[in-house]
C-alpha cells in the first residue's frame, strides 16, 4: 500500500493562491522576503479577510480615492 501523505499541519485554513495572512503582510521582514511591493500589500490578502478588515471588496476598495485608501491602510498597519 502507498504511504499516507501527511496533511499540511502548518496551514489552519487553505489560503487562496498568491495570498498571505495579515500577520505576514504587517511583518516587514516577512513581506520584504516575499518581494511584495509595500504600497500594494493589501492586495495580497485573501478576499474574505480583506472584506472582514476593510468592510468592502477589493474592487470597491480600488475605486476609492488614494487618500481614503491610505487612511484605511494605516488603520491596519498596511501603509
Amino acid at each position: 500500500a502507498p504511504a499516507p501523505v501527511p496533511a499540511a499541519a502548518a496551514d489552519p485554513a487553505p489560503a487562496e493562491a498568491g495570498t498571505y495572512s495579515l500577520e505576514q503582510l504587517t511583518d516587514k521582514r516577512t513581506w520584504e522576503k516575499l518581494d511584495i511591493t509595500a504600497t500594494e500589500r493589501e492586495t495580497y490578502l485573501p478576499e474574505s479577510v480583506f472584506i472582514g478588515l476593510f468592510g468592502m471588496s477589493k474592487a470597491d476598495f480600488a475605486a476609492l480615492p488614494k487618500w481614503k485608501k491610505d487612511t484605511v491602510k494605516k488603520k491596519h498597519d498596511l501603509f
